[in-house]
């Protein structure tokens, strides 16, 4: 895990100096190994488990913005746009 407090930004952050590649990877290793830690060790805090899901979502639309070179349209909405095309 990169990011221990499921910060998507934070996460960002890491990736800058990596190439494409090494981009993709690293996020969809973050993001499987969330999504494993929601099946596995199903959290009693609601607030961590709704923390856990929505930074699984985020790195996944990170991940398909990355491969098809496709911005959500979230990311406009939560104006986090300048940092979010740094990490793709």
């Amino acid at each position: 895990m990169f990011s221990l407090n499921y910060d998507i930004k934070e996460f960002i952050t890491l990736l800058e100096n990596k190439n494409p590649h090494e981009k993709l990877w690293v996020a969809h290793q973050e993001a499987t190994e969330v999504e494993r830690r929601l099946k596995m060790h199903p959290s009693p805090n609601d607030r961590n488990k709704t923390q856990m899901e929505k930074y699984s979502s985020d790195l996944r639309s990170l991940i398909s913005s990355i491969r098809y070179a496709a911005v959500p349209r979230k990311v406009y909405d939560t104006g986090w746009y300048e940092l979010y095309k740094k990490g793709c």
